[in-house]
């Protein structure tokens, strides 16, 4: 029998070692909040004031009344697993929030094997922003559907802006954020998203104790008007001109995007195996809303894949191992012949605009709205809700009509011609 104090409540036990650890642990488990952090008085000796939301996590206050949280877990599974009890950083640089934001991460990352405080002092703890940037492209975009943007974003405007990528991650401040955001001020929805993401990475990297706070909170955002540009018919046919002057791919792609109003990633990323005779069958995996999309091709459709080689998986591709991407240069050489065409600067268009201008000519032919959303793929508007559930019907042949009819009013821009009449039947929508 011994008997201990616990400086904190001055009251006495006289119990076995085993009893009194268990209790003083029982005794000691709070809920961590800043007010607590703050107020809570050190004693006579360090006590550990364990979290009840995060089991393992503690905040250390000394006699001296420096206060550090620390983390107790193991590395692998099982009570055999190596147990680790790193300190995660000072109270003064980290909320409680943060602590078990960081604190819940090396957990996961302990019972997959992998030992985070190692990991951390390898690197010096002096992690680069590009070292932060590969380290998330490598983990967490690699199964997201905008991992291609976020690879563009990061590698475009955060590694390149200002040698970002060769700063301490503990470095990048505030002012740095804004002076990113605001070197894409022409283009607000392009400043919006790099914005969004670096708050990402910076966020990542305090779940891995690399810096207490995000730099990127707090910048205020651009007002981002909704886009409503949409290719006249005059500038339609210097676009289909411009694009057979490019050539393929990227104008065998524009053309594609116009005639089947599709989303960019959809038509660039297409397979050879994803055609079943003059339709896409686009997977779940590769369409934004996650649901399989059948893409009836029309007769120009048709025309323009017929002119492509094959040369590995892809439709569209310049080595024949990977899709087509490089958009700025590509789409800016359309642009380029399209403004040589008209003699004048034309109003910029982005590969979206091509989708938002196959909408409005579906619609300009009178076809009921169900129809467009379905050749768009769009779950929203009168198909959305209860609506989703219960309707089942995939609109193919309809879907396949309005295609036709909006080619065809293509070809007869582009040629000056009266399109052929093509007869649409609603079945009732």
């Amino acid at each position: 029998m011994i008997a201990v104090s616990t400086d904190t409540n001055k009251m006495w036990y006289l119990r076995g070692t085993s009893t009194i650890r268990r209790e003083l642990a029982i005794r000691n488990r709070v809920k961590l909040t800043k007010t607590f952090v703050a107020n809570v008085e050190p004693g006579d000796r360090e006590v550990v004031w364990w979290d009840e939301a995060v089991p393992g996590l503690g905040l250390r206050v000394t006699p001296s009344g420096h206060r550090s949280y620390i983390l107790k877990y193991r590395i692998g599974r099982g009570r055999a697993a190596l147990a680790r009890k790193p300190t995660l950083g000072s109270a003064s640089d980290l909320t409680p929030d943060q602590a078990r934001e960081i604190a819940r991460d090396w957990k996961i990352r302990g019972k997959n094997g992998e030992d985070p405080a190692r990991t951390q002092r390898a690197a010096g703890e002096l992690p680069t922003v590009a070292d932060l940037c590969s380290g998330f492209l490598a983990k967490h975009a690699v199964n997201k559907k905008t991992g291609a943007e976020d690879r563009r974003r990061i590698e475009r405007h955060i590694l390149g802006w200002a040698r970002l990528g060769k700063v301490r991650v503990k470095d990048v401040n505030h002012d740095d954020m804004v002076k990113l955001h605001r070197s894409l001020g022409s283009t607000p929805y392009e400043a919006n998203r790099t914005l969004a993401l670096a708050s990402k990475l910076f966020s990542l990297s305090m779940r891995h104790g690399w810096r207490a706070d995000n730099p990127a909170a707090g910048v205020e955002k651009y007002h981002e008007r909704p886009r409503e540009r949409v290719l006249s018919d005059e500038e339609v046919g210097w676009f289909w001109e411009a694009c057979t002057r490019v050539g393929y791919p990227y104008g065998s792609c524009g053309q594609l995007l116009l005639l089947t109003g599709q989303r960019l990633n959809e038509i660039a990323r297409m397979e050879w195996a994803e055609l079943e005779g003059d339709t896409l069958r686009l997977p779940a995996e590769r369409s934004k809303n996650g649901r399989a999309h059948g893409v009836p091709l029309s007769s120009a459709s048709m025309a323009v894949l017929s002119g492509v080689e094959r040369n590995g998986s892809y439709v569209l591709t310049t080595n024949g191992r990977v899709p087509i991407n490089g958009w700025t240069k590509g789409f800016g050489r359309i642009r380029a012949e399209m403004n040589a065409l008209a003699g004048r600067e034309l109003e910029r268009w982005t590969p979206h605009d091509l989708r938002r201008t196959a909408a409005t000519g579906i619609a300009r032919l009178g076809i009921p709205i169900p129809v467009t959303e379905a050749v768009l793929n769009h779950v929203s508007g009168t198909t959305a809700g209860i609506v989703s559930v219960y309707q089942r019907h995939d609109y193919a042949a309809e879907k396949r009509r309005a295609l036709e009819a909006w080619a065809n009013m293509v070809t007869s821009i582009v040629s000056d011609e009266d399109p052929p009449v093509v007869r649409l039947v609603s079945n009732g929508a």
